[in-house]
């Protein structure tokens, strides 16, 4: 016998044992008997695992090569019931053994239906089934259950993807993202969620607010310049495509100049603005110009774009080049 059979037959005796342990239990209380269920339903997972050969483990299992057979159970503990649930290696387990092991876990959902655990593991076995109601109900039910905050945000920010990705409802997503915000309010990842919720159903005022937000929190975490590139440059598209004002695009596209002088994306934005708002834009130069920044790298870059477009007054493209090509020598 070799070394996985005997551990799959000494669990089986572990799992027979469990489930007489669940009958006595069931029979005086309910109490207790949802973290049984969800043992069985590991139990069943873990006597699968080790029926594959150990080398697919570590593309199924991530971690079980490295640590051994003894460690599996863990990974699959953290798969089920981590913060954020992973579904791909179990997906990788024969079909009835997904199924026994989703019956399981509504059985004890059936004795415990707020038992957090057992949700988080429905979810994670719904999703490998690829049962999208039923992964569905369970995101639902996990979001809307009492809990310390950081579970409570992982819940409503997983109810909110689903909501968005799944079932094309950003509006529900929207207020999933803002409940678990009001949990965490300088959270930058989930209020970049909002931004692009927010992007999608044109609120173009919040999507404002939510960019200042951002670059605000990445200026004073002395973040990676491009970062806030990245949101000054969605500013000016919201004012070009969503509010109609190419001018006030003009000074975010400059702004992310002169925090960032080799962005690319800068001066493709600005050769379209230029493209597509010329006479606007040259009356936006101007104005810049005639109103000049407190900052003197701000009031240089104005003063190097007025001569780029006077030196080029029919050719956009021409303009935003001569401006790209002055800012080597500074």
């Amino acid at each position: 016998m070799g070394v996985n059979d005997a551990l799959i037959e000494g669990w089986q005796e572990v799992e027979a044992r469990l489930r007489l342990i669940l009958a006595g239990q069931s029979a005086m209380s309910a109490m207790g008997c949802g973290s049984l269920h969800l043992r069985l339903a590991k139990l069943l997972l873990w006597n699968d695992a080790l029926r594959q050969p150990p080398e697919l483990w570590a593309e199924r299992f991530e971690g079980a090569v490295e640590t051994g057979l003894s460690d599996l159970w863990s990974v699959l503990e953290a798969q089920l019931d981590g913060r954020k649930p992973d579904f791909e290696g179990v997906r990788h387990l024969s079909l009835e053994t997904r199924s026994a092991a989703l019956s399981e876990v509504d059985e004890g959902l059936v004795l415990d239906p707020g038992h957090r655990s057992l949700l988080r593991a429905r979810i994670v076995l719904c999703r490998a089934l690829d049962d999208e109601a039923g992964t569905t109900a369970a995101l639902r039910l996990l979001a809307h259950l009492p809990g310390l905050p950081e579970s409570m945000a992982d819940a409503l920010t997983d109810w909110g993807e689903q909501l968005w990705r799944a079932l094309g409802d950003p509006a529900g997503a929207v207020q999933a993202f803002e409940q678990a915000l009001a949990l965490f309010p300088e959270d930058l990842v989930l209020i970049d969620k909002v931004l692009k919720v927010d992007l999608e159903l044109e609120r173009w005022v919040d999507a404002v607010a939510a960019c200042q937000h951002l670059i605000a929190a990445l200026d004073k975490g002395h973040s990676k310049k491009e970062f806030a590139v990245t949101y000054l440059l969605t500013l000016g598209e919201i004012h070009l495509q969503g509010l109609g004002a190419p001018g006030l695009a003009l000074g975010f596209y400059l702004e992310a100049v002169a925090r960032l002088p080799t962005h690319a994306l800068t001066f493709q934005l600005l050769g379209e603005l230029f493209e597509g708002h010329h006479q606007e834009v040259k009356v936006a130069v101007e104005a810049l110009w005639a109103h000049p920044s407190d900052d003197a790298r701000r009031r240089h870059l104005a003063e190097l774009l007025r001569g780029a477009v006077r030196h080029n007054p029919t050719s956009p493209r021409a303009a935003v080049k001569a401006f790209q090509g002055a800012l080597e020598f500074i």
